[in-house]
């Protein structure tokens, strides 16, 4: 376990120093808290929403609190949908070895 957890945060590192595959770390990580709020964070046994959101407060009843993966999730979608930037390796690898050059009539 804390083996994966350091992989997990390296990874998390070096992509966001060197902002190589943002988009698909991303992504990773948006599954990764989902299924961690699936499965630690809301209840076993729910019937309607309001026993949903019992995972919303702090609780000895077997669910814990999900606010912080819920934070996790909104700070992800920016890196999904935006990418890391102009300054990352993502970014001028596309734009000086991938793009085309262009073509002259």
């Amino acid at each position: 376990m804390a083996k994966r957890a350091f992989s997990v945060a390296g990874s998390l590192f070096s992509d966001s120093l060197l902002g190589l595959a943002t988009q698909f770390f991303a992504l990773s990580l948006i599954i990764l808290t989902v299924v961690a709020i699936n499965t630690v964070h809301w209840p076993s046994d729910w019937n309607t929403l309001s026993d949903l959101w019992q995972g919303y407060t702090i609780t000895n009843k077997g669910h814990g609190n999900f606010k912080l993966p819920l934070l996790y999730l909104i700070m992800f979608m920016p890196l999904l949908f935006g990418g890391a930037g102009h300054w990352s390796l993502d970014y001028i690898l596309n734009k000086y070895l991938f793009s085309k050059p262009p073509m002259k009539c």
